[in-house]
């Protein structure tokens, strides 16, 4: 996965029509230093997405989003399973260089 990619994974796998944007779970690849990206995620008209912005830096990855939506956030570095951050009042927090919590 290439540097400062933000992947947007959903929370179900019994079927592909429900609301994406409820549970997603944001696996980051932050790149070296500082940066940010922006994810977009469709509700289930393909419209009123919910938007997601991620920022980094050489100590930690900041997330903000949707306030009334459960979401999470994790480093791409914890492995495809690993533990996430739930998000609260709109926004996450992960350390760098350390697995999440």
């Amino acid at each position: 996965v290439r540097e400062g990619a933000v992947l947007a994974i959903g929370s179900r796998e019994d079927r592909p029509d429900y609301d994406f944007r409820d549970g997603v779970v944001l696996v980051v690849h932050p790149g070296p230093g500082t940066g940010s990206t922006r994810c977009e995620v469709p509700g289930p008209d393909g419209a009123n997405a919910a938007v997601f912005t991620v920022e980094w830096d050489d100590r930690e990855v900041r997330a903000t989003g949707p306030a009334d939506r459960a979401w999470s956030v994790r480093l791409g570095t914890a492995g495809e399973h690993g533990p996430a951050v739930r998000a609260e009042r709109g926004s996450a927090v992960l350390p760098r260089g350390a697995p999440s919590a």
